[in-house]
């Protein structure tokens, strides 16, 4: 495996009939009323997924210019009678977008693929049916997740028969998040947005161009109380938008649009933009844990991990 950083995110799924804009009203208009909960079986919604997948019927698995696939469930765990976990690798990326692949043996090998061709990278993901209630584990490899294209097509699924799905974060503990992580310096961060003249080339895009930069190290005594912002955010007490407005007033600068962390987790640094920040709070680190494993045994691990962290989550239950 590679030195990306590895975490794990958890979700409660839920199910409920569609109270606005149901296909199905009239015939589900009773359970509606009653705010009764559908009957899912998790697995044959996942095999609806996979007969999408395997009988090439694409266009319902594409979502916002994000495609996701599934072929087969992995494996099948039974804790006891009333608990298992499934383990699925969805393979997502995104569409519309020309490819351009390399081959590293032969660097003269250059191949190019359309916007109809898209690249797709593997998800481990893990669904816990716990006494009738069903969870989700997302591990997250750096910055490439699955679960926000995985939701959207699991609606669409459901939504011919009048239910939506939704997913509820599970947020760990302040021990068992990546909160346990040292900032060591930010970067202040001026962008401005360039593009040509549109008549010269109508289907060049805008682009972020970089005009300044500020890097500050927080481990100097002088930038507290931009540790003190910084840390503010990282306890959810403020915003993300708010914590740059602090730190812009006190580097007394307010031109810059963005930035970056250089963040030590473990023995290693990562670099952080501003936007994934926050989705570094809201997951799980496990990279000590997976370092290194291979093939079964970083599997393996990652079960273990995936099962020990959402037990903790569950205040007491049991797999």
């Amino acid at each position: 495996m590679n030195e990306f950083m590895h975490t794990l995110t958890a979700y409660h799924l839920h199910f409920s009939y569609m109270k606005r804009n149901n296909p199905l009203r009239e015939e589900l208009l009773k359970y509606i009323k009653n705010d009764e909960k559908p009957n899912i079986i998790i697995s044959e919604l996942f095999e609806e997924f996979i007969s999408l997948t395997n009988n090439h019927e694409y266009p319902l698995l594409i979502n916002n210019g994000r495609v996701i696939l599934l072929d087969k469930i992995e494996d099948i765990y039974n804790f006891d009678e009333y608990k298992k976990r499934m383990f699925i690798i969805p393979k997502a990326g995104k569409t519309n977008i020309p490819i351009q692949m390399v081959n590293l043996k032969q660097t003269d090998k250059i191949y190019n693929f359309g916007a109809n061709w898209a690249s797709t990278y593997p998800n481990n993901i893990f669904i816990y049916d716990i006494n009738g209630e069903y969870y989700l584990v997302c591990h997250r490899n750096g910055g490439s997740g699955c679960k926000t294209v995985l939701c959207a097509v699991l609606n669409q699924l459901q939504k011919q028969k009048g239910i939506k799905v939704e997913m509820n974060w599970m947020p760990p503990t302040i021990d068992e998040s990546s909160t346990n992580y040292n900032i060591d310096k930010i970067s202040l961060i001026y962008e401005e947005n360039k593009s040509s003249d549109i008549t010269d080339e109508p289907n060049r895009k805008t682009k972020k161009i970089q005009i300044k930069e500020l890097t500050l190290s927080l481990n100097q005594g002088r930038f507290s109380k931009i540790s003190s912002i910084l840390n503010n955010f990282k306890l959810k007490e403020i915003s993300k938008d708010e914590a740059l407005e602090q730190i812009k007033i006190d580097v007394d600068d307010d031109s810059y649009n963005n930035a970056s962390l250089i963040v030590k987790i473990g023995k290693s640094n990562k670099k952080v933009s501003w936007d994934d920040f926050e989705g570094l709070l809201d997951s799980f680190d496990i990279t000590e844990k997976v370092r290194g494993l291979k093939e079964k045994k970083f599997i393996d691990e990652l079960k273990k991990c995936s099962d020990e962290f959402l037990l903790s989550l569950l205040d007491g239950e049991r797999l």
